[in-house]
């Protein structure tokens, strides 16, 4: 577990520069894990709404509110497990406002243009994550990158402002785009729809959108 969470807090450094940490809008699947940063490693109190402090560091002392839920790092750094929509919300790192994560079920999204957004990769080929994507289901499908094993990623379509980025075993979109709407594939597997909006969450795609959308695309293809 120890290096899983410095292979991911390694990854996810990529693309969030700790001297640069401003309120971050992250969209994260149910159940899976989430690293918030912060610049103070031996002062550190975390707050989430108004539950209060729900982790600190001061500095040998170390205080949780719930530690089967909460880690802090070395670097002040808060590890967060298993994500259920209680832990969805506005998260401090001493008193300043760092993240607002929205918790998303199921694998049909709906989430807001300008957001992050957390896509998991669930498969049984563990030496590679290779990421397509399909915006219609007569679309064609564009790979997107690939992460190997040993961290090494090889990028198979332009992207100037390196909005797409890999953790562990998530695909991590920045600064979402209308255009990003479609399927996401991990290993030729459908992992999620995603659909982006420029107004508020109202509801998420049906939980069907999925199998429609690949049953769509089977049939296309089964009559060319």
């Amino acid at each position: 577990m120890r290096n899983l969470i410095l292979t991911w807090t390694f990854l996810f450094i990529l693309h969030l520069s700790k001297e640069d940490i401003s309120v971050q809008k992250l969209s994260v699947p149910e159940k899976h894990f989430l690293i918030l940063m912060c610049t103070d490693a031996a002062y550190v109190d975390w707050s989430h709404g108004l539950e209060g402090v729900i982790a600190s560091r001061q500095g040998k002392q170390v205080f949780y509110l719930d530690q089967s839920k909460h880690q802090l790092l070395a670097d002040g750094h808060l590890f967060i497990k298993d994500l259920q929509e209680s832990d969805a919300g506005e998260y401090y790192c001493n008193h300043q406002l760092v993240a607002d994560i929205t918790v998303l079920k199921g694998h049909n999204f709906t989430v807001l243009e300008g957001t992050t957004v957390y896509l998991p990769c669930k498969t049984s080929d563990k030496t590679k994550q290779r990421w397509a994507f399909k915006r219609t289901p007569q679309s064609k499908k564009e790979f997107i990158s690939t992460l190997y094993k040993n961290s090494t990623v090889k990028k198979e379509r332009e992207d100037p402002a390196l909005r797409f980025t890999h953790t562990v075993n998530h695909l991590v979109i920045s600064d979402l785009q209308l255009q990003d709407s479609g399927l996401y594939l991990c290993n030729n597997r459908a992992m999620a729809f995603l659909t982006v909006t420029t107004g508020p969450r109202m509801v998420d795609t049906p939980e069907d959108a999925v199998s429609f959308f690949l049953r769509q695309s089977t049939d296309k293809e089964s009559s060319l």
